[in-house]
């Protein structure tokens, strides 16, 4: 839970990509749906930074799958907070 919390508190983490640039927004939409959990946008993003936290958090993993770094970095950084609150609550 406190991951989705997490990724929604951020902006879009999807790199912008117009789809007058078809090629590359053929990519992203591919991107997308490798991630896509039970057609569920909130778990198809707890997949994603699942997967990037299986990646050692790299910034390359987040460029090859079109994922803002800032975005992702700002989630992370999110949930390591509220993973402290959490602690210090228990």
């Amino acid at each position: 839970m406190i991951m989705l919390v997490s990724i929604l508190s951020t902006e879009n983490i999807w790199v912008p990509i117009s789809p007058n640039d078809e090629a590359k927004y053929r990519k992203l939409e591919e991107a997308r749906r490798t991630f896509m959990k039970h057609n569920s946008d909130h778990l198809s993003l707890v997949n994603v930074f699942e997967q990037w936290k299986q990646a050692n958090y790299t910034d390359s993993w987040l460029n090859r799958n079109f994922l803002l770094l800032r975005a992702m970095k700002q989630a992370r950084k999110i949930r390591s907070q509220l993973l402290e609150i959490d602690d210090k609550v228990k």
